[in-house]
């Protein structure tokens, strides 16, 4: 009488597994079967009711300590990624009042968990960064991207590494803060005359571009996708003002756009820094002035698509708009 195996369940360490793209890659890979250890620096209990009793695991971890040269960080980092069969790194912040705050958390923490993932065996990374990463960025943001990027493909070269556009989703902060900024301003400010290309992509889509790197057998990939770079955008390129025209739209709120030259704008975003969420930051301003598009379809080379801003555009933006605030009892204004 044969004995049935019981083969353990493979398991991914999602490092910022508990924010937005992490919630979608996390819920990706238990669908899947996957164990998860969600590595976040606030660790969220709400994930816990995406998978079944057991499947998740909650992981406390501050990336911006990883900058410094101290065993115990490595020998937490290796304990969290020993026998992993998946590690992905989505670690990013937007702004930081930090000296050297970018370059602490992308970079550093970056090439210490590729290291880690490296010395602890780890059978694969994917590493999610940004286009416009460049370690000769004018922007800290964009250097200290590439910078990462460099350190995780040094310290673990068979990495897969994702660039994706600006990320869209009912979470973001993105179409959230124009939305939020439309409904409170009578004018809105276009910096560079928002001709600024973006290529939108919906977080969903970027979460199976993480999942299937990191769960797929090999011979589902031709060619292989170790040690490359893709670049995710959406189907639409369109600039700022078209992007902002689509959301004043959707709400229902009439606005005039203002041009507004990138070097006022960088004034204007200067006294923002010392907020816990500013609206605009100088170094946000420089990555305002290269377009934010995709060199190549990394979709299409991993096999996929992907969905245009105009299918979740609504249900995003739609509690922003003129006809919810008096559905739910607030006068409307009017503009």
């Amino acid at each position: 009488m044969s004995r049935k195996t019981h083969q353990r369940p493979r398991t991914a360490v999602v490092f910022g597994g508990c924010g937005f793209v992490g919630r979608y890659v996390t819920a990706g890979l238990l669908r899947r079967g996957w164990r998860v250890v969600a590595v976040s620096r606030r660790p969220r209990r709400d994930l816990l009711p995406l998978g079944n009793p057991g499947q998740i695991t909650l992981a406390r971890l501050d990336f911006r300590t990883l900058a410094r040269d101290n065993p115990d960080n490595s020998a937490a980092l290796t304990s969290l990624l020993r026998d992993c069969d998946a590690a992905v790194n989505l670690v990013g912040i937007l702004h930081t009042r930090r000296p050297g705050g970018f370059r602490a958390v992308h970079a550093a923490a970056a090439g210490a968990i590729a290291t880690a993932a490296r010395e602890a065996g780890a059978k694969r990374l994917v590493h999610v960064s940004a286009i416009g990463a460049a370690a000769e960025s004018a922007s800290r943001y964009g250097r200290s991207k590439g910078i990462g990027e460099k350190l995780v493909l040094e310290n673990y070269p068979r990495a897969a590494v994702l660039r994706p556009s600006v990320i869209f989703g009912k979470e973001d902060d993105f179409l959230n803060r124009f939305a939020a900024l439309l409904r409170g301003l009578p004018a809105f400010p276009l910096f560079g005359g928002g001709e600024t290309k973006f290529q939108p992509v919906y977080v969903g889509d970027v979460a199976r571009a993480v999942v299937r790197l990191a769960a797929d057998s090999d011979d589902s990939f031709t060619p292989p996708p170790w040690g490359k770079a893709f670049d995710l955008g959406g189907p639409e390129v369109m600039t700022l003002r078209h992007l902002l025209e689509r959301v004043a739209y959707e709400t229902g709120w009439r606005r005039k756009f203002v041009n507004v030259p990138f070097g006022a704008a960088a004034a204007m975003s200067a006294p923002f820094v010392i907020l816990p969420r500013p609206p605009l930051t100088p170094d946000q301003v420089l990555l305002l002035r290269e377009d934010n598009i995709a060199a190549s379809d990394g979709f299409a080379a991993l096999g996929m698509e992907s969905e245009p801003l105009g299918f979740r555009l609504g249900e995003i933006v739609g509690r922003y708009g003129r006809a919810y605030r008096m559905r739910s009892g607030e006068a409307p204004d009017s503009s």
